[in-house]
């Protein structure tokens, strides 16, 4: 149960081992860290980038398959990534479900699987010393998925479960509401759970063909870091992947665009505070503005207290324990999300300071000192924020996911140095418009 209500919560491309791409890696590899990352091409053609580091005796491994998640579900089998993914490891190869997870734990073997909206990403971690079993296990996940029809409706009861309680939570509510407003023509705006029916829709040949259809090798790439060396992982990659099919590339999604429509809806819920969910529009990880998106946003509201929202709403006004916002950038499109929550008798009070802020800011007013601010704390993040070879390995899959290249390792932080503060005002200009926000809240009054 606590897997299904877990994936289910997970929207964009960052499952909840990924590492936020803010932060730089390069005094974590060296100062010349693109020379550390070897790459390693499978004799299948699976490209995988390797760091090696032999100090502790553990292997951290991440592995993509794009065009893989939720939003490529029909619309009459939504929910069909979220089962199928949460199936792979009940039951594998001739390892019935619970023989598998056996195999799993008796050896300390921690594989995560989650289906976000654009993709599909596994996180391995192991022992060095068992790394031939941690791999012909994810192979077997990958190759061999049993579907198992008491496994089949294991996972079925859980989605449902899980889709009934989130009927009971109020941020589940409130987001799933505005991300239908945000895109309601589009997949994205779609609930990764999908509904009873469309749940109850998906038989074992549905399973059988998402597997067949998307665990290809043409949209595969892998990212190890630990304590292996190159030929180690060549020979495993060899051994366990061979027999995958190539595939083909997953079809562009049509371009994710953002209501232009100004609403503000508010849903009844006996809950003694207001939760607010808002959206403005965003931009895509390939947009050269991308980081002057950064440094707005964390001057607007990524830097939690620090930042104008949280100025605004929680220290100066105290009308909400916590503010945030978020660059949320998928495949087809992307928005600013934020959120925060207030008492019923406050929240009023609290969206208008917000529209006000918003206001504010469309008119390019942020500073030198906020902008300077928002640099020393996104170059300076790294040292707490990527202490091991686990985080270091989300990094590099979140880099190879955003197609930067080995050489955005050392070229991130000056490229966030080069931004000017006339290239985010202009860009607060565009996208920081009160005008367009959309905005859901959810409590007991209006």
């Amino acid at each position: 149960m606590k897997r299904i209500i877990f994936l289910a919560c997970i929207f964009f491309s960052t499952p909840a081992w990924s590492a936020d791409v803010k932060i730089d890696v390069q005094a974590t590899i060296g100062s010349t860290p693109n020379q550390n990352i070897t790459e390693i091409s499978a004799n299948n053609g699976i490209s995988a980038w390797l760091v090696e580091d032999h100090q502790l005796p553990i292997i951290n491994l991440r592995l993509l398959v794009r065009g893989s998640g939720s939003a490529y579900d029909a619309n009459d089998q939504q929910g069909l990534s979220l089962m199928a993914s949460g199936l792979l490891k009940e039951g594998a190869g001739d390892l019935n479900s619970a023989a598998f997870h056996s195999a799993l734990d008796t050896k300390a073997i921690n594989l995560e699987i989650a289906a976000d909206n654009d993709n599909l990403q596994f996180a391995l971690t192991t022992l060095s010393e068992h790394k031939d079993a941690a791999l012909h296990l994810l192979g077997l996940a990958i190759n061999q998925p049993q579907f198992a029809e008491s496994a089949i409706e294991q996972v079925r009861k859980e989605i449902l479960t899980a889709q009934k309680l989130a009927l009971e939570n109020p941020q589940a509510i409130a987001q799933k509401r505005l991300l239908e407003i945000v895109w309601p023509n589009h997949p994205y705006g779609r609930d990764a759970q999908g509904n009873e029916q469309s749940i109850n829709n998906i038989k074992i040949a549905d399973l059988k063909n998402w597997a067949t259809s998307r665990l290809v090798r043409s949209r595969m790439q892998i990212v190890v870091t630990g304590d292996i060396s190159a030929a180690e992982l060549k020979d495993l990659l060899d051994k366990n992947f061979t027999n995958l099919p190539l595939g083909t590339h997953a079809e562009k999604l049509p371009p994710a665009k953002f209501n232009e429509l100004s609403e503000k809806i508010h849903l009844i819920f006996p809950t003694p505070q207001t939760i607010v969910f808002f959206a403005l529009p965003g931009i895509t990880r390939d947009d050269e503005r991308f980081y002057a998106a950064q440094l707005l946003n964390q001057i607007m509201g990524g830097g939690s207290l620090t930042s104008r929202l949280g100025s605004a709403i929680r220290e100066k006004r105290g009308l909400s324990y916590y503010v945030w916002s978020a660059l949320a950038p998928a495949a087809a499109g992307g928005i600013i999300i934020g959120s925060f929550a207030s008492r019923n008798d406050m929240a009023a009070l609290a969206i208008s300071t917000l529209k006000a802020e918003i206001s504010k800011a469309e008119k390019g007013d942020f500073t030198e000192q906020e902008l300077d601010n928002a640099k020393k704390y996104l170059m300076g993040r790294f040292p707490i924020g990527l202490a091991s070879n686990k985080d270091l390995a989300d990094i590099l899959m979140q880099i190879r996911k955003d197609n930067l290249g080995k050489e955005h390792i050392s070229k991130r932080n000056e490229l966030l140095k080069a931004v000017t503060l006339q290239q985010v005002n202009q860009l607060a200009q565009q996208l920081l418009k009160e005008k367009k926000l959309l905005l859901v809240s959810i409590g007991k009054d209006k």
